[in-house]
């Protein structure tokens, strides 16, 4: 973990043991402005609070978003009745799915979305409309999980 010491020459060390001197960076009010690039990891202060500096993403029609807190927010589009493989694995748990079925036909009767089955490597999801089961219709969804 990162550590601010204070003293005569206040410096910011990082986990991988390099230090960087605040020196000659610009400060306003003590608050850093620029000039230093931060770990992915962060900087843990005196409070035992931790900043950390972006998550990842990839930013693709099928991508995701890893935020600083280690959430992911994954987005995509998948086939009816067939498992989707979201874009990266959830590592712990996914709290939530939700999809739009998207039919180009002309819809008399109600389209009706269900979760087959969800984990945390994708999702299958069923589409029915009017008590019959529809195959290779297209959802998008959005799955939350960390």
């Amino acid at each position: 973990m990162s550590t601010i010491i204070n003293g005569s020459s206040p410096s910011i060390t990082f986990s991988d043991s390099t230090t960087q001197t605040t020196a000659g960076l610009p400060l306003t009010g003590g608050t850093l402005t620029g000039g230093l690039t931060l770990p992915s990891a962060g900087i843990t202060f005196s409070d035992a609070t931790t900043q950390t500096t972006g998550g990842t993403a990839s930013k693709s029609s099928g991508g995701y978003q890893k935020l600083p807190s280690g959430v992911i927010i994954q987005w995509g589009s998948s086939i009816s009745s067939v498992k989707n493989t979201f874009p990266i694995t959830f590592p712990n748990a996914i709290w939530t799915v939700t999809g739009t079925a998207w039919y180009s036909g002309s819809a008399t009767t109600a389209t009706q979305l269900d979760w087959g089955s969800t984990d945390t490597t994708g999702v299958k999801f069923l589409v029915s409309q009017g008590g019959v089961l529809l195959s290779s219709q297209t959802i998008f969804y959005v799955a939350i999980g960390y």
